[in-house]
Protein backbone atom coordinates (compact mmCIF):
# COMPACT_ATOMS: atom_id res chain seq x y z
CA UNK A 1 0.00 0.00 0.00
CA UNK A 2 1.38 3.39 -0.99
CA UNK A 3 1.33 6.27 1.45
CA UNK A 4 1.03 9.79 0.23
CA UNK A 5 1.76 12.87 2.26
CA UNK A 6 -1.11 15.25 2.53
CA UNK A 7 -0.58 18.97 2.61
CA UNK A 8 -1.73 20.76 5.76
CA UNK A 9 -4.82 22.91 5.60
CA UNK A 10 -3.64 26.55 5.46
CA UNK A 11 -6.71 27.67 7.43
CA UNK A 12 -6.17 25.23 10.25
CA UNK A 13 -4.31 26.24 13.39
CA UNK A 14 -0.77 24.95 13.44
CA UNK A 15 -0.07 22.04 15.74
CA UNK A 16 3.34 21.57 17.23
CA UNK A 17 5.14 18.69 15.61
CA UNK A 18 7.37 16.22 17.35
CA UNK A 19 10.24 17.12 15.03
CA UNK A 20 10.13 20.82 15.90
CA UNK A 21 10.61 20.19 19.62
CA UNK A 22 14.26 20.36 20.64
CA UNK A 23 15.70 17.16 21.97
CA UNK A 24 18.00 17.18 24.99
CA UNK A 25 20.78 15.57 22.94
CA UNK A 26 20.59 18.26 20.26
CA UNK A 27 20.70 21.09 22.79
CA UNK A 28 23.71 19.56 24.58
CA UNK A 29 25.77 19.16 21.42
CA UNK A 30 26.52 22.84 20.72
CA UNK A 31 27.27 23.45 24.38
CA UNK A 32 29.91 20.69 24.34
CA UNK A 33 31.57 22.00 21.20
CA UNK A 34 31.48 25.55 22.58
CA UNK A 35 33.03 24.42 25.85
CA UNK A 36 35.78 22.64 23.91
CA UNK A 37 36.56 25.85 22.03
CA UNK A 38 36.67 27.81 25.29
CA UNK A 39 38.61 25.18 27.26
CA UNK A 40 42.09 26.35 28.24
CA UNK A 41 45.00 25.24 26.07
CA UNK A 42 47.36 22.92 27.87
CA UNK A 43 50.91 24.20 27.45
CA UNK A 44 53.52 21.69 26.29
CA UNK A 45 57.29 21.75 26.13
CA UNK A 46 57.33 20.95 22.42
CA UNK A 47 59.62 23.23 20.39
CA UNK A 48 58.17 26.16 18.47
CA UNK A 49 60.01 26.01 15.16
CA UNK A 50 59.29 26.45 11.47
CA UNK A 51 58.94 22.68 11.09
CA UNK A 52 56.43 22.23 13.93
CA UNK A 53 54.38 25.16 12.65
CA UNK A 54 54.38 23.62 9.15
CA UNK A 55 53.12 20.28 10.52
CA UNK A 56 50.37 21.97 12.54
CA UNK A 57 49.31 24.05 9.52
CA UNK A 58 49.12 20.92 7.39
CA UNK A 59 46.75 19.46 9.97
CA UNK A 60 44.61 22.60 9.90
CA UNK A 61 44.29 22.59 6.11
CA UNK A 62 43.28 18.91 6.14
CA UNK A 63 40.60 19.32 8.79
CA UNK A 64 39.27 22.82 8.15
CA UNK A 65 36.24 23.49 5.98
CA UNK A 66 37.90 26.17 3.90
CA UNK A 67 36.49 27.81 0.82
CA UNK A 68 38.37 28.19 -2.42
CA UNK A 69 39.14 31.83 -1.68
CA UNK A 70 40.54 30.92 1.74
CA UNK A 71 42.85 28.40 0.12
CA UNK A 72 44.69 31.30 -1.53
CA UNK A 73 46.22 32.07 1.87
CA UNK A 74 47.54 28.52 2.12
CA UNK A 75 50.27 29.21 -0.41
CA UNK A 76 51.47 32.40 1.29
CA UNK A 77 54.70 32.45 3.23
CA UNK A 78 55.05 33.14 6.91
CA UNK A 79 57.82 33.88 9.36
CA UNK A 80 58.13 32.29 12.78
CA UNK A 81 59.50 34.30 15.69
CA UNK A 82 60.51 31.47 18.01
CA UNK A 83 61.27 33.72 20.98
CA UNK A 84 58.00 35.67 20.96
CA UNK A 85 55.72 32.85 19.74
CA UNK A 86 54.57 34.98 16.81
CA UNK A 87 53.69 33.81 13.31
CA UNK A 88 53.70 36.64 10.76
CA UNK A 89 51.88 35.93 7.48
CA UNK A 90 52.83 37.77 4.31
CA UNK A 91 49.75 38.77 2.32
CA UNK A 92 50.03 40.20 -1.18
CA UNK A 93 46.85 42.22 -1.62
CA UNK A 94 43.99 43.83 0.21
CA UNK A 95 41.76 40.93 -0.85
CA UNK A 96 44.11 38.40 0.75
CA UNK A 97 44.23 40.62 3.83
CA UNK A 98 40.44 40.34 4.17
CA UNK A 99 40.59 36.57 3.68
CA UNK A 100 43.32 36.34 6.32
CA UNK A 101 41.10 38.26 8.77
CA UNK A 102 38.35 35.66 8.22
CA UNK A 103 40.73 32.78 8.96
CA UNK A 104 42.71 34.39 11.75
CA UNK A 105 40.59 33.32 14.73
CA UNK A 106 39.99 29.66 13.79
CA UNK A 107 43.58 29.25 12.63
CA UNK A 108 45.03 30.77 15.80
CA UNK A 109 42.80 28.63 17.99
CA UNK A 110 43.74 25.48 16.09
CA UNK A 111 47.48 26.21 16.21
CA UNK A 112 47.39 27.02 19.93
CA UNK A 113 45.76 23.68 20.66
CA UNK A 114 47.78 21.60 18.21
CA UNK A 115 51.12 23.01 19.34
CA UNK A 116 50.28 23.48 23.01
CA UNK A 117 51.19 27.18 22.96
CA UNK A 118 48.43 29.28 24.58
CA UNK A 119 50.38 32.52 24.06
CA UNK A 120 50.78 32.02 20.32
CA UNK A 121 50.01 35.17 18.29
CA UNK A 122 49.21 35.61 14.60
CA UNK A 123 50.02 38.76 12.67
CA UNK A 124 50.11 39.72 9.02
CA UNK A 125 52.12 42.06 6.88
CA UNK A 126 50.97 43.44 3.54
CA UNK A 127 53.69 42.99 0.91
CA UNK A 128 52.47 44.04 -2.48
CA UNK A 129 54.17 42.27 -5.33
CA UNK A 130 55.37 44.61 -8.05
CA UNK A 131 54.21 43.25 -11.37
CA UNK A 132 56.18 44.05 -14.47
CA UNK A 133 54.11 45.47 -17.28
CA UNK A 134 54.18 43.18 -20.30
CA UNK A 135 54.69 44.70 -23.75
CA UNK A 136 51.42 44.86 -25.65
CA UNK A 137 51.86 46.72 -28.93
CA UNK A 138 54.38 45.89 -31.66
CA UNK A 139 56.42 48.97 -30.79
CA UNK A 140 56.53 48.02 -27.10
CA UNK A 141 57.56 44.47 -28.01
CA UNK A 142 60.31 45.77 -30.27
CA UNK A 143 61.61 48.12 -27.55
CA UNK A 144 61.59 45.24 -25.09
CA UNK A 145 63.61 43.08 -27.49
CA UNK A 146 66.04 45.97 -28.08
CA UNK A 147 66.68 46.17 -24.33
CA UNK A 148 67.61 42.50 -24.33
CA UNK A 149 69.50 42.48 -27.65
CA UNK A 150 70.86 45.89 -28.74
CA UNK A 151 72.31 44.32 -31.92
CA UNK A 152 68.77 43.84 -33.17
CA UNK A 153 68.69 47.51 -34.24
CA UNK A 154 71.63 46.92 -36.61
CA UNK A 155 69.93 43.87 -38.10
CA UNK A 156 66.68 45.78 -38.68
CA UNK A 157 68.63 48.62 -40.37
CA UNK A 158 70.65 46.24 -42.62
CA UNK A 159 67.57 44.34 -43.74
CA UNK A 160 65.46 47.47 -44.10
CA UNK A 161 62.64 46.19 -41.89
CA UNK A 162 59.90 48.28 -40.36
CA UNK A 163 59.51 47.25 -36.67
CA UNK A 164 56.17 49.09 -36.34
CA UNK A 165 54.26 46.38 -38.25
Amino acid sequence: MKRTASLPDPKATPTPSAQAAPTPEASEQPADSASEAEAPVVETDSPFTQETVAKALAGFWETADTTAKQKTIRGNTYEVDEAGLVITWKVHSAVQQDIYQELREPLTTYLRRAMGKPKLLMEHRLEEVAQERKPYTNQEKFQHLLEKQPNLKDLVDKLGLDPDL
